[in-house]
C-alpha cells in the first residue's frame, strides 16, 4: 500500500536526489515557477514518466527560495 511504501522510503533515509536537493541554489521564485509549469506540461504530453517528473519536481521545488 501507499501508506507503507511512504514508511518504508522513509526508514531508509534520503535519496540521492534528496541530497542534491538539499544543496541546490535558490533561484528567482518567476524562474522556479516556470520551469514547473514547462516539467508538468511535459507530463501532461508523456514526454517524461511518472518516476522522472517527481524527481525534477523535487529539484525545482528545492531551489525555491522560502522567506
Amino acid at each position: 500500500m501507499k501508506k507503507d511504501r511512504k514508511q518504508a522510503e522513509a526508514a531508509a533515509g534520503p535519496s540521492p536526489e534528496e541530497v542534491e536537493a538539499a544543496s541546490a541554489p535558490k533561484r528567482p521564485q518567476d524562474d522556479v515557477l516556470s520551469d514547473l509549469a514547462a516539467l508538468h506540461q511535459q507530463f501532461d504530453d508523456e514526454s517524461i514518466s511518472f518516476e522522472d517528473f517527481e524527481a525534477a519536481k523535487g529539484l525545482l521545488m528545492a531551489q525555491l527560495a522560502v522567506e
